[in-house]
Parts: structure tokens; C-alpha cells; sequence
């Protein structure tokens, strides 16, 4: 089935705290207490989640029919640190971008995450 088929019927959605999407003519629906950012993967096989607060750590990858792909936390170099965001800037990375304390100052790492094996390949000061 090519991308662009199944990305056109995934209508993906994402509100304050919650985000939703289509497969196989189902609706999935995730919440949580908190608010998020999400983005749908460029391949078009699932969604990714973050927490958009700085002060949760737990993101997912989600399959389309809504089961959990890999779960993931910033990375263990930075224990001082939550998420802010996930999204693609150009190109085919997909970038969380994770609040860090370094000494005694907070800084904003993008951290290139790959969507198949839930492992972070990169990270970068970006603020």
C-alpha cells in the first residue's frame, strides 16, 4: 500500500491533551492528564506523544491501531529534564525536544529519536 493511501486515511487529530486518528475505519482516541504534543510519523504507520509540559517524562510511539510501540524518556545523560515537543523540521528526523539542566542553567536539546527502534540517534543544544 503506498504512503500517501495510508496517510490520507489516517486523519490524524491532536488536541490539548488528547489526540486521535483513523485505521482500518476505526477511530483511535488516546488522553492524558496532561497536555501533549504529537505528531504523525512520516512513514504513516503510527503516531508519536509527548508531554508538553517540561515536566513529564514518558513519550510513546503508537501503531495505528492505537497498541504502544516503544515508550521513551529523555536520555539518561541528562537526569534534570522533561519533554516540550515532537516534531519533524525538515527532513526525515523526528526530533523530541527535551528541557535540560546544565549547570544550574536550563538549556533545550533536540533529541533525534528513531520511530522503528524507539532509540534516541542524536542529540543537539538548540537553545
Amino acid at each position: 500500500m503506498p504512503v500517501s493511501d495510508r496517510r490520507e486515511r489516517m486523519n490524524f487529530f491532536k488536541g490539548e491533551n488528547y489526540c486521535s486518528w483513523s485505521c482500518a475505519g476505526q477511530r483511535v482516541l488516546k488522553e492524558f492528564p496532561f497536555p501533549i504534543s504529537g505528531v504523525e510519523l512520516k512513514d504513516g504507520d503510527g503516531v508519536a506523544v509527548v508531554p508538553n509540559s517540561g515536566l513529564h517524562t514518558q513519550g510513546y510511539i503508537f501503531n495505528l491501531d492505537g497498541t504502544v510501540r516503544h515508550e521513551f524518556s529523555p536520555p539518561g545523560d541528562f537526569p534534570n529534564s522533561g519533554f516540550y515537543s515532537i516534531r519533524y523540521d525538515g527532513g526525515d528526523s523526528l526530533k523530541v525536544i527535551v528541557g535540560v539542566e546544565r549547570h544550574g542553567c536550563y538549556v533545550d536539546l533536540a533529541c533525534v529519536l528513531n520511530p522503528v527502534s524507539g532509540m534516541y540517534e542524536d542529540f543537539f543544544e538548540v537553545r
